[in-house]
This record gives C-alpha cells, structure tokens and sequence, in this order.
C-alpha cells in the first residue's frame, strides 16, 4: 500500500493514544527500541528486493520518547493518513473486548485518519473488491469518500451495503438507495454499485460474515462508531 500510494512509514509499539495536550512519554532508559529498529532495517530490505520498481518507502521507528498522537493528528505537519494493525485475537466476554484487550478499539476511537485492521486469517492482499457496509446516513460521505481514495490507487470496486436487522417497506428501500445514489454522486467514483443486505436471524454480525463470504471481497470497511462507556459495555455492536 505505502508503494502504490507512494506513502512512508512509521513503526511503532501497539500505544496507548494519549489525550491532546498531553506531556510526551518519558523516554525509556535503554534508549531506542532496539527490536523495533532491528525490524524496520529487515523490512527495508525486503521492500527493496520485492516487487516491481517504483516508489521506495522511507521507514521511521517512533521511539518511546514519542507520542503517538502527534503522529495522527490531522493538524500536525506530516499527519498520517492510515493506521495499519493487527486485530486482536480476544476470545471472552464483552468486557475481554473493550476493557481488557482493547488496544484496538482505542486506537480505532482516536485516531483522526482511517484504521486498517488485519485478521490473523487474511491472506490477500490483493485489493480488487472492497465492500462497504454501513447504516447508509448522510454522514457516510466522508468515510466513502476516504474509501474511493483508497480504492482508486488499485482501480478496486466497491460494493456498497445497507446493514439493517429488520424487514423494509417498499418506500423505505426506495429511500435508502435514494440516499445512496446521493453519497455515490458526491464520490463521483465510477466503480461504485449498491447491493441490498438485510441481516436474517442469525443477527447482523453473522449475516454480515456470510454476505462477506458470498461477495468475497479483498476489504470489509465499516464506520467505527463511537459509544458511551457504559454502552461498550452492555452494547455488542
């Protein structure tokens, strides 16, 4: 990705995102992080041997004397435009998740650019077919937007769904893909379609995995919602 897009890149420690204004991590006593270091060096290797020739990414490692949030705020001089982690492999209950184990969800809840979460089962990475899927609001302009970007360095397609639980009314299909046809417009990405998905009664997360499953798309992009404490914790969204 950072090659077609012709990006840099930054390693880091899985952070914890500290709040604006902030002071900066004391930095540790051992100096750098030597692994981190020792990782990046190996890495730059591989990019110059593999692939096509083209644009060589720059790789920095974000020391611990760093901060994290400096390198995704959207005002600082060389902002980041996606995050790329890991997904955590947390089994348990809702609290394991989002109390626990939340590494992920917190970095996903502030930072101010796109997070890009990889299973540990994904073996593409090929980017030919993205689906979208959301409650299709006025609001998913931005995110589809960002989206188009994205998918226009690998001229991918995106498939764009509407999540819903419960059965729709004639005028109320009609109006949904009337507010799809309204964000496609304002995308102007050519390579935009709209398929309709209604989750049966297996619930919206498992319909959503056999939709995926069905479509077979490289990327599954969906709009991380922000929620109230107490709402993580009784809300499984």
């Amino acid at each position: 990705v950072a090659k077609t897009s012709r990006s840099d890149l930054v390693l880091s420690r899985v952070p914890v995102v500290a709040p604006a204004g902030s002071p900066a991590k004391p930095a540790q006593a051992d100096g750098p992080d030597r692994k981190l270091h020792a990782f990046a060096s190996r890495l730059q290797g591989k990019l110059i041997t593999a692939g096509p020739a083209g644009h060589l990414p720059a790789i920095r490692c974000l020391d611990p004397s760093g901060r994290w949030d400096d390198n995704t705020d959207a005002d600082s001089r060389d902002p980041a435009w996606l995050v790329v982690m890991p997904d955590e492999q947390a089994g348990g209950d809702i609290l394991s998740r989002f109390i626990f184990a939340g590494d992920t969800f917190r970095v996903a809840s502030s930072a101010r650019c796109p997070v890009l979460l990889i299973p540990a089962q994904a073996r593409s990475w090929s980017f030919r077919t993205i689906v979208f899927a959301s409650n299709l609001g006025p609001a998913d302009y931005r995110a589809l937007q960002k989206l188009a970007h994205f998918a226009g360095y690998f001229g991918a397609r995106i498939i764009v769904t509407h999540v819903h639980s419960a059965a729709l009314s004639g005028q109320e299909r009609a109006d949904q893909y009337r507010i799809f046809r309204g964000i496609a417009g304002k995308v102007a990405y050519p390579l935009i379609t709209f398929v309709d998905f209604r989750a049966a009664g297996g619930g919206i997360s498992r319909e959503l995995i056999r939709f995926v499953r069905d479509a077979r798309p490289d990327l599954l992009a969906m709009v991380s919602r922000k929620h109230p404490f107490l709402e993580r914790m009784l809300h499984k969204s």
